[in-house]
């Protein structure tokens, strides 16, 4: 079974119609990821009016888990960063162009290293801050505002249990 975030809905795909399904789309390949500090904090990203988690798309040449890093690094302004392993596999559609899109995001732990509390997070990206935030706010404050896709990705790294 496939869970695929569209428009405001969640749709469970079968596996023997998966590759139906995948047909009707262009498909796009991305990675993120979910970068936790010494404190037991995750970085976060505030975008478009949304809590999010840095990602962006593959580019050619490039594993899911190099995309990763770079993102991070690019979206956020961060460095040190320790890669770590692929958390789960996300889907969402969107139409871009008149072109139906389905996004594929492989998303991976990684820790950070460093000890700067600031960064500079990507402007020409929409990205208006980039910050460390406890497990706690995150689930009493950016969960209220964030993309389901986020939520699944946290359950993921811990154990379902966020």
């Amino acid at each position: 079974m496939h869970t695929v975030f569209s428009k405001n809905k969640i749709l469970q795909i079968s596996n023997d119609e998966w590759k139906s399904f995948c047909d009707s789309y262009t498909i796009i390949e991305a990675a993120g990821g979910l970068v936790q500090n010494s404190q037991g904090e995750y970085l976060m990203i505030f975008r478009n009016g949304k809590w999010d988690l840095p990602k962006g798309k593959c580019e050619a040449g490039e594993s899911a888990e190099q995309t990763a890093l770079r993102e991070v690094q690019e979206e956020c302004g961060i460095n040190q960063l320790r890669p770590g392993k692929l958390l789960t596999i996300t889907y969402h559609t969107y139409t871009l162009h008149d072109a139906e899109i389905l996004k594929r995001t492989y998303w991976y732990s990684m820790k950070y290293e460093g000890c700067e509390s600031e960064f500079n997070p990507q402007i020409e990206e929409n990205i208006e801050l980039a910050k460390f935030i406890s497990v706690n706010e995150i689930r009493n404050e950016c969960f209220k505002c964030c993309y389901d896709s986020i939520k699944v990705v946290f359950a993921a790294a811990e154990g379902g249990n966020i």
